[in-house]
């Protein structure tokens, strides 16, 4: 196993991320209890700062739990049987939330796309034209697994034409690292997760809920017991989680909040000029991006057909220590996803172009050494610019 000069592998995932040390050193700090004064201030003081990255007046509750988690809340808590909903199918995590709406008896009336396809307009306009009912449209901001972008302020001019239908968005990769805005984009629910531009261990997911969700939760008669939000909204407002709060995760929270709000357009900055570094290093290295609208969170790269992405990404790791990830499901083997957030810094980015330059000519696709030097020039000039 290669190790880098902080006895560390690279991590260049689409989540879990690089933490940076000083959130490191919070986790290490003593356990303090979850019902006292010291959590209060902690919780208080994150709550704001949630808030400034969400980019909402609204109430952001954090559970005990991965992003799927929150992704079964979103489901539970605003619904009851047979409830119409629209759900976008066009990858692993769509596919994720039309099972949890078909697990709970909602009436689901899929949008199935192309894994790489990006939601349209005129799709949206065409489930409201066959559903005019709809209660409920769940949609990712990004599709992790196939790394594309659904435009996610477009769509809400069209749903918002539809007062009884909540707008629900899995923003796990795309909150803090892109422009998504709860309240100016009128989204009822957003969700996301600590691993991933949150620069903290998985364990904590987040979801934001409008004056609307918290209106729709009172009726819903759908059974949740752990996630039923109304209890923990009357928890959030005595400053407290509903269960046992992992307090030591809060500590590297607010610490990575600190980080974050010096300067949150820092951070879309940052996550802007590496996906712009990897839509170059893909013509350099005469490879495509593999989804028809790319998000700016991580760059799902399609490899040539001789190549077998599993064995590629396990030399990246073993003969270089640099770790990225692979398709799911048909595309296993297909793509490789590398993220844009975390604490990557300049030197882990260019490390990586020389790394994959390498992997890539063992398995036979060479890269000509003039387009691997263009590629790291152009990448130290993108990532000068945001201060990596």
């Amino acid at each position: 196993m290669v190790l880098d000069q902080n006895n560390r592998q690279r991590l260049m995932t689409p989540g879990p991320v690089q933490a940076p040390q000083s959130v490191l050193k919070k986790l290490a700090e003593p356990i303090i209890h979850h019902r006292t004064p010291e959590f209060t201030q902690l919780y208080t003081q994150v709550q704001k700062q949630l808030q400034v990255i969400f980019k909402t007046q609204n109430p952001v509750l954090s559970l005990t739990a991965t992003g799927s988690g929150a992704m079964e809340a979103s489901v539970v808590n605003f619904f009851s049987p047979n409830d119409p909903v629209a759900v976008v199918v066009g990858g692993k995590f769509g596919q994720r939330w039309l099972q949890m709406c078909e697990t709970y008896g909602l009436q689901v009336h899929p949008i199935h796309l192309e894994w790489g396809e990006a939601l349209s307009p005129g799709l949206v306009e065409a489930a409201f034209e066959a559903t005019p009912q709809l209660k409920g449209f769940f949609v990712q901001a990004c599709e992790t697994s196939t790394g594309t972008w659904h435009n996610i302020q477009e769509v809400s001019e069209i749903i918002n034409k539809h007062s009884d239908c909540l707008y629900i968005v899995d923003g796990i990769t795309a909150v803090g690292v892109t422009e998504l805005a709860m309240d100016d984009w009128h989204i009822d629910v957003l969700i996301s997760g600590s691993q991933k531009a949150f620069m903290m261990p998985t364990g904590l997911s987040f979801i934001s809920l409008s004056e609307a969700a918290q209106q729709a939760a009172k009726s819903s008669t759908l059974p949740r017991f752990y996630f039923d939000l109304s209890a923990e909204l009357k928890a959030h407002q005595k400053k407290q989680t509903r269960f046992s709060s992992p307090a030591t995760l809060f500590k590297a929270l607010e610490e990575a909040l600190s980080l974050m709000t010096q300067n949150p357009s820092l951070c879309v900055q940052r996550a802007h000029a590496m996906a712009h570094v990897w839509r170059q290093c893909a013509k350099h290295f005469d490879l495509q991006i593999f989804s028809q609208n790319p998000s700016p969170s991580l760059t799902a790269l399609l490899l040539p057909e001789t190549i077998d992405g599993q064995k590629l990404r396990q030399t990246l790791e073993d003969q270089h220590g640099v770790v990225v990830m692979g398709g799911q499901d048909h595309l296993k083997g297909k793509i490789l996803r590398i993220g844009h957030m975390g604490d990557i810094q300049k030197e882990d980015v260019l490390f990586t172009i020389k790394s994959l330059a390498l992997a890539l000519e063992h398995y036979g696709h060479s890269v000509d050494q003039a387009n691997v030097e263009k590629s790291l020039r152009y990448a130290e000039n993108q990532l000068s610019q945001v201060q990596l």
